[in-house]
């Protein structure tokens, strides 16, 4: 996948939205959030972030499997049971 094709499916995924939070925030043992899959420091600092890190962050977590409305925890552990 080229550059301009992830561009286009991270916004296609993102949908308009400023933050991938699902309100399934759990970091307790790992570096990342297992809903947004942020870290402590990107989700503390996510309101003084440019718009180029934030992007950087999303295309990082779609990457990952973030989906609108589920987050990571969710579609891990869907595709951990194929």
């Amino acid at each position: 996948m080229n550059d301009d094709e992830l561009i286009r499916k991270i916004n296609a995924i993102r949908g308009g939205r400023d933050t991938p939070c699902v309100g399934v925030c759990n970091s307790l043992y790992v570096d990342n959030c297992q809903g947004c899959g942020r870290t402590a420091t990107e989700d503390s600092f996510w309101s003084v972030m440019s718009p180029e890190e934030k992007d950087a962050v999303w295309a990082r977590i779609i990457q990952q499997g973030w989906l609108p409305g589920v987050g990571l925890t969710r579609t891990k552990q869907a595709s951990d049971k194929n």
